[in-house]
């Protein structure tokens, strides 16, 4: 199913480009690739349960850029999620590994910078 896409991905790729996104695994293994440099916006902001917990990239993105994606009826851009996802990994890049240690959800408290915020 996924051999066609893995033909024109192939190419594109090579051991040292670095792929930047959400939930990059679900794509990879999908794909049937193994890459070794990978940026993913799910280990760079965590959720503060750990284990499998993730946050949508629509919640990072509304939170941390301030804008609004994946709110059409068409579904998913591809293009603007990997546009998010390229925009919250030099964000965090910018700002240094303790710009957000951890990202609680709605009602909970949110960590940045070694400061506890609650939110409502």
């Amino acid at each position: 199913m996924f051999s066609h896409i893995t033909e024109d991905f192939l190419p594109l790729v090579n051991k040292e480009t670095v792929l930047v996104g959400h939930s990059l695994e679900n794509d990879l293994l999908a794909l049937k690739v193994s890459h070794s440099l990978v940026i993913d916006t799910t280990v760079l902001y965590k959720h503060s349960r750990g284990g499998t917990y993730k946050i949508a990239l629509r919640v990072l993105t509304r939170k941390f850029l301030s804008r609004e994606i994946q709110d059409s009826q068409n579904g998913h851009d591809s293009i603007e999620d990997a546009k998010a996802a390229m925009d919250l990994a030099f964000l965090k890049i910018k700002h240094g590994k303790s710009f957000v240690s951890f990202v609680l959800t709605k009602y909970t408290y949110l960590h940045i910078m070694g400061l506890n915020c609650h939110l409502y």
